[in-house]
This record gives C-alpha cells, structure tokens and sequence, in this order.
C-alpha cells in the first residue's frame, strides 16, 4: 500500500517541478528583452562608465541581445572618444551588433582612420562580418582593397 503513494508523491513532485522549470523560460526571454532595453538607454547616456560597461555587456551576451537601435550611439562612441581602449571596444561592439549600416561606416572610415591599431582591428570586423554574410561567391580580399583606398 506504501508504494503507490510514493510514485502518487514522485509524480507530484515531477509535475511541479516541470512547471516551474516552463515558468523560467519564459522569465529569462523577458529578463533579456529587458536587458536589451536598459542597455539601449545606457548606450544613449552620456556617463562614459555606464557606456563602457553597457559596451562589455552586449560584447559579452550579444547573441541574446536586440540593440540595434543603439548602433548610432556606439558608432559616436567609436568615432569621437580620444581613448583607443574605449574605440577597440566599440568596434567589437559593432562586431557583436552585425548591423549592415555599421559595417558600411567602418568600411568608409577605413580611409579616413589614422590610428593603425584601430584601422587593422577595422579591417579584420569588416572581413569577418563579409566572410559571414557574402558567402564564397565574392572575392573578399578585393571587396576590402575597393573600399580601403590607402
């Protein structure tokens, strides 16, 4: 008599558990659309800390992220910060966003850039972003050298 109420429990327990474990997916799908927001909104901020730390974020959880509408703010990062720590963390910001628009300014900048640290790093964004999403049926070295007039 003892036995079925054990597996009755068993099945209880099972049941609960698998509910709650359904409840924590659609949490953690909400926890990042959440996130994606507050990392937008602390990109837009002109506290150069938050922006750094939002940066690592989204360099760190990209692939779960959707914060596209804060590739204008991460493009003037890039562009207008002095610090050459802070523009190599945009750039892998912009790398992590792979958005069509940033990749075509990094590739115009290329001519214009001055820093060599930063203009390699470019380059390598560029072409792996190319590699990524032209496919073989474009020679990538010379799609580079098109737009990369130095």
């Amino acid at each position: 008599m003892k036995h079925p109420q054990y597996l009755i429990l068993i099945l209880l327990v099972a049941l609960v558990s698998f509910s709650w474990s359904q409840e924590g997916i659609q949490d953690t799908e909400a926890d990042w659309t959440a996130f994606s927001k507050n990392l937008v909104r602390a990109l837009a901020t002109p506290n150069e800390g938050l922006q750094i730390s939002a940066m690592s974020m989204v360099v760190r959880y990209g692939e779960n992220l959707d914060v596209n509408d804060a590739v204008f703010d991460v493009v003037r990062i890039f562009r207008n910060q002095k610090n050459t720590k802070i523009r190599q963390l945009a750039l892998v910001t912009l790398h992590k966003m792979e958005n069509k628009w940033a990749m075509d300014f990094l590739k115009r900048n290329l001519k214009f850039e001055e820093d060599e640290i930063i203009l390699n790093q470019s380059r390598c964004v560029i072409y792996n972003y190319l590699a990524k999403n032209t496919g073989p049926q474009q020679t990538l070295e010379e799609n580079l050298l098109a737009n990369d007039e130095r």
